[in-house]
C-alpha cells in the first residue's frame, strides 16, 4: 500500500515527455538494467548564448576521459584542458576506456565527459566500435562526444550513445561548456 514502490502505470508520462521533447527538436531515450533501475534522458538543441567576455569558464577539478591515440590531438586537448583548469586521461583503446570508466564509477570518482576519436570508435564503413563504452556511459548518464573530422547524422550519434560530435581540436569554450553541462560536474567552492 503506502510504502510499496509504484511498479507501473499507463505510460502516459513517457508518451507526453517524448512528444514534448520531439516538438522541441530533441531526442529522448531510456536504459534499463534488471535489478538496477531505469534511466530516462533527453537532449535538446539550443544555441549558446553569446559570452560577453568571450572567455571560456574555468572548470577546476574537471575530469575527462579521452580515447585518443593521435599525438597531436592528445597534446592539443591536454593543453586546452590545462588552460581551463581541468584534467584529461588518455587511453588508446575502447576496452581500456571501459576499464578506466568502470574504475572511476567503483571509486565514486565519476568522469565529467568522455571523448572518443572517430578513427577508434567508428569504422570507415560507418560501423560503431565503441558500444561497450557508450553502453556504460549511458547507464551512468555521462556525456560522450565523438571527435570527428566529418559530419555525422544526429540520430545515428544518439543511437550509438553519443551526446554530439566535436572537432578534433575542441576549443576551451567547447570543453568548458560540455563539462558544465555534465550532470556530474559541481564546481568546487
Amino acid at each position: 500500500e503506502g510504502a510499496a514502490p509504484h511498479a507501473g502505470g499507463a505510460g502516459l508520462g513517457t508518451t507526453i515527455a517524448r512528444q514534448l521533447v520531439e516538438l522541441m527538436g530533441g531526442h529522448i531515450d531510456v536504459t534499463s538494467l534488471k535489478g538496477r533501475g531505469t534511466a530516462f534522458w533527453f537532449t535538446l538543441p539550443f544555441r549558446l548564448q553569446p559570452d560577453h567576455n568571450n572567455q571560456p569558464s574555468i572548470v577546476p577539478g574537471a575530469k575527462v576521459l579521452a580515447v585518443v591515440t593521435d599525438v597531436k590531438v592528445s597534446l592539443e586537448i591536454q593543453a586546452t584542458m590545462g588552460d581551463i583548469g581541468g584534467n584529461v586521461v588518455f587511453v588508446p583503446t575502447v576496452s581500456e576506456a571501459v576499464t578506466a570508466f568502470s574504475r572511476g564509477v567503483r571509486l565514486g570518482n565519476l568522469w565529467h565527459a568522455v571523448l572518443v576519436d572517430e578513427r577508434i570508435g567508428v569504422t570507415a564503413e560507418n560501423v560503431h566500435r565503441a558500444g561497450a563504452l557508450t553502453d556504460k556511459t549511458t547507464t551512468m548518464q555521462t556525456p560522450v562526444y565523438l571527435l570527428a573530422s566529418r559530419p555525422h547524422d544526429s540520430e545515428q550519434l544518439y543511437g550509438w550513445g553519443y551526446t554530439a560530435a566535436l572537432p578534433f581540436d575542441p576549443s576551451a569554450r567547447e570543453l568548458s561548456h560540455i563539462i558544465h553541462a555534465s550532470p556530474h560536474y559541481n564546481e568546487p567552492m
